[in-house]
């Protein structure tokens, strides 16, 4: 594919592939964790309702990235973040009660945003640093593969909940490492691109 021998289709492509299974692999488990809990029909429609809201707020954060001068900056610290709210996610899985399942969906709910901003920043540096003839592939490429890895990841977050025995801090934990890894690899190849 002639997209893929340019370098900035190639990074954006590892970096949303990265940032889309760390955003996916704890979603279908969140809602297994609400139907765990004493109080679990109502904390399955808080669980829902707090995974809709994000995208129905998602004006915002593209706003902001359209705005944004140092996207690739942004773009690591808006991962390193996510990395440290899904370790206190892990923390908070614990206690099991209304308040922690609160603070669970609100930093979940940022995490989402996150990964909508992050999303508004690849599209302008695609077009921004992408040739035109390129465009549509490039777009056509990534966006593919963020919805085929998303079905996967939450494939994935479940396979680890299966194997731990339900264990959801390890799944939360494990979905941190990915947003750390895509932190990482942005700041490994600041260089390049």
């Amino acid at each position: 594919m002639k997209s893929l021998k340019n370098p900035v289709v190639r990074y954006l492509l590892i970096l949303s592939t990265i940032g889309v299974l760390g955003s996916s692999l704890y979603r279908i488990v969140l809602v297994q964790y609400a139907a765990t809990l004493e109080f679990a029909k109502w904390a399955i429609v808080f669980v829902s309702v707090s995974q809709i809201m994000p995208f129905l707020l998602q004006v915002i954060p593209g706003k902001y990235a359209d705005k944004t001068k140092q996207k690739f900056e942004a773009m690591f610290y808006t991962q390193l973040i996510a990395g440290f709210m899904f370790i206190v996610i892990g923390l908070l899985l614990d206690l099991r009660s209304w308040f922690a399942l609160a603070i669970i969906l609100f930093l979940d709910a940022i995490v989402t945003l996150i990964s909508i901003y992050e999303s508004g920043l690849i599209v302008v540096i695609q077009k921004r640093y992408i040739r035109k003839e390129l465009m549509e592939s490039s777009t056509g490429l990534i966006s593919g593969l963020s919805i085929l890895i998303s079905m996967c990841g939450q494939s994935i977050g479940v396979g680890i909940l299966l194997i731990s025995h339900n264990d959801f801090q390890i799944v939360a934990y494990i979905n941190s490492l990915t947003f750390f890894i895509s932190s990482a690899f942005i700041y490994l190849n600041r260089k390049k691109v």
